[in-house]
């Protein structure tokens, strides 16, 4: 039963993985890998986040089984009195977890330290080859390895000062510690900003008057950011543009390099920045130097892949941004004059529900759990600054879990390792 269980959040699992990234990416127009690749961290990362609880839970199991059998060891009575300990629900075989974590976390090192940064290097790299992208993927990524190997051999050095013996087994440990101290100190720096970003963020979305004037303030910032996006593509797209004309032969394949910066241009961008072509015929060849050479058209496809998708996640905030002014002042307007707020029909929750929600229930609810967020930032920090005192329980999660463990059913240590 215990298995099935852990089947069926596996498969809860997978389906929000597959929301999120059907979500937030477009999988029909990126990359098979990409795809692949990015749900693989997601849903091993999501994995992290159901399945920890249940091996809290199954762990206090076990250490109250082991105090049981200790206690009966030791207690010259005939037949002592011990308690059975009760069976955390979805129940699984050790090694069952561990082989899963065993995947979790040697699929989750393969995707940090090489799939994902060389990934992000190969989509935006300007050659023209496969191996010409993997080369230079490789080459960007020299300073993240870099850091990485700092760390190993300062773990190495440590270790033989210490006396380890340098065999495979220590290897692998120094190796996982390296990747782990870099892991630390991003969590430590992601982890301080959110837990004051977090509650702050929460805080002031209780306040729609200053979410519209901060609104505003971000639509005046990305104007600049965007016109300057599109007069780069602008200024790109013209010289490509020109050099792809000039060349009437298919010379050395150089034509087709060109025809392939050209393809980084969808229609919707050119339509957009060029209502007339005439701009771009009239461009000249002084404007676009000598572009004939390989290495200058491996810079020139950097540039365009670069600019285009500086000037996407632009146009994609722009968005975003307009879309929010336009509730929040319709919001404001509703609430001035009495009038019902318009909104947008849902197959999900209903206009009214909704309506109540964004007038009534928004600002009181967010500010509370402004507050609430508040608490567990100094119950998050004290709990990390007390987390290796063994000797007596200081640190607050450590206590709340353990005392769940001991007092309540195993259900109550589950709900309590997840938040």
């Amino acid at each position: 039963m215990g298995t099935v269980s852990l089947a069926v959040q596996l498969f809860i699992v997978f389906l929000l993985t597959s929301y999120l990234l059907n979500k937030y990416s477009t999988i029909r127009k990126q990359n098979p890998i990409v795809t692949i690749s990015t749900f693989i961290g997601w849903y091993f990362s999501l994995i992290i986040v159901f399945v920890l609880p249940l091996d809290v839970a199954i762990t206090f199991f076990h250490k109250c089984e082991n105090d049981r059998q200790r206690v009966l060891n030791t207690t010259s009575t005939p037949a002592p009195i011990v308690p059975e300990c009760e069976l955390p629900g979805g129940y699984v075989p050790d090694d069952v977890l561990f082989d899963l974590w065993r995947v979790v976390y040697w699929s989750a090192q393969i995707l940090t330290w090489l799939i994902l940064p060389l990934l992000q290097s190969y989509v935006t790299a300007g050659n023209f080859t496969i191996f010409g992208k993997i080369r230079a993927a490789v080459i960007n990524n020299t300073v993240y390895y870099a850091i990485y190997s700092l760390c190993f051999l300062a773990i190495l050095i440590y270790a033989m000062f210490k006396g380890v013996s340098i065999n495979i087994e220590n290897l692998k440990v120094i190796l996982v510690s390296a990747s782990n101290t870099w892991g630390l100190f991003l969590l430590v720096v992601l982890l301080g900003h959110g837990l004051v970003e977090l509650p702050r963020s929460l805080w002031h979305h209780g306040n729609r008057h200053y979410r519209l004037r901060k609104t505003y303030f971000d639509i005046e910032k990305l104007a600049s950011e965007k016109s300057e996006a599109e007069e780069n593509v602008k200024e790109i797209y013209k010289k490509v543009r020109v050099l792809f004309n000039s060349m009437k032969n298919d010379q050395n394949g150089q034509r087709r390099k060109v025809r392939t910066i050209l393809s980084k241009f969808s229609d919707d961008v050119i339509d957009q920045l060029f209502p007339s072509r005439q701009v771009i015929d009239n461009a000249s060849m002084e404007e676009i130097g000598d572009y004939c050479s390989e290495a200058k058209l491996i810079n020139l496809h950097k540039k365009t892949i670069y600019a285009v998708q500086t000037l996407n996640n632009a146009t994609a905030q722009w968005k975003v941004l307009v879309d929010r002014a336009l509730f929040l002042e319709n919001l404001a307007f509703s609430e001035s004059n009495g009038y019902n707020l318009d909104l947008a029909r849902n197959i999900c929750v209903p206009v009214g529900v909704r309506r109540f929600w964004y007038t009534r229930l928004q600002t009181p609810f967010c500010r509370v759990l402004g507050v609430v967020t508040v608490f567990m930032t100094f119950f998050v920090l004290f709990s990390e600054c007390t987390f290796f005192v063994v000797s007596y329980t200081v640190s607050p999660a450590a206590f709340v879990t353990e005392y769940a463990s001991n007092r309540f059913h195993y259900k109550y240590t589950q709900v309590l390792s997840s938040t």
